[in-house]
């Protein structure tokens, strides 16, 4: 019998991602000893944008997830688990410094950024 996915469980999965990453960034900011204010100027929005993304009263997209993470220095890894495997994939983008700002280098294929791509079985 196929079981269909509810609203509410879609809901419950999206807060459990967004505490995740919530709680990632703040650390991150911790360990960069990062103030709201200094991610903020870091990123080019304002000090009220980032406490709404971080307390969750801003829609957290992709987009804000990199900003952040590239303003706090990190990059992400995705995870997906079902039964007992562990996939993981994983991009690696080589930085280039560029006058006082950071680029990411591209590759020669069709722009694409240089990756790392690895599928792992846990």
């Amino acid at each position: 019998m196929t079981q269909f996915v509810t609203e509410m469980d879609a809901y419950t999965e999206e807060r459990r991602l967004i505490a995740l990453a919530t709680s990632r960034i703040l650390d991150e900011m911790d360990v960069a000893q990062l103030t709201q204010a200094e991610l903020a100027r870091r990123i080019g929005v304002t000090d009220a944008h980032v406490s709404q993304v971080l307390s969750g009263s801003r829609n957290m997209t992709l987009r804000t997830l990199a900003t952040f993470a590239l303003g706090c220095g990190f990059t992400w890894d995705i995870s997906a688990w079902r039964a007992a495997t562990c996939v993981t994939y994983t991009r690696t983008p080589e930085p280039v410094a560029a006058g006082h700002e950071v680029q990411y280098a591209r590759g020669s294929a069709a722009g694409a950024l240089p990756t790392e791509l690895t599928r792992e079985a846990a």
